[in-house]
């Protein structure tokens, strides 16, 4: 028997919602994604949606799609010579600025820094590594 949570939803049906919404997350990230759209996704209300998103991800959407995208943006630095600007816009940034700030308070570091810290041997471990970024709280 499932232990269930206080929305009456079994565990086992909240693990299944949270693998969903990381899927779709991962699919979207670099996409104009808003609350709205997620929460029309999954058939909830925004609200509602928003309130579950931060208790089943430990964060609220935003920050873990800001999260997401930061995460992706290390690896175009570290891999690539790709420019800034390009990776702030290919990873759903609408502008460098908020690429920056959204960079600086995930990385504690700009995205200059971390291209010094290029290296093509640790291309793409980003994506394993990151997923402590996500859950660790800012």
């Amino acid at each position: 028997m499932y232990m269930r949570s206080s929305d009456g939803k079994p565990d086992w049906e909240h693990a299944q919602i949270q693998m969903a919404i990381v899927r779709y997350m991962e699919q979207e990230y670099s996409q104009p994604t808003t609350l709205q759209k997620a929460a029309d996704y999954f058939g909830y209300e925004p609200c509602y949606f928003s309130k579950l998103f931060k208790r089943l991800m430990g964060m609220t959407f935003l920050q873990y799609r800001n999260r997401l995208r930061v995460i992706r943006a290390v690896e175009l630095l570290r891999c690539t010579d790709i420019s800034v600007t390009d990776i702030s816009g290919r990873c759903g940034f609408d502008s460098p600025r908020a690429f920056n700030r959204a960079f600086r308070d995930a990385m504690s570091r700009t995205p200059l820094e971390v291209r010094k810290t290029k290296n093509s041997a640790s291309c793409y471990p980003a994506a394993d590594k990151g997923y402590c970024l996500l859950n660790q709280p800012k």
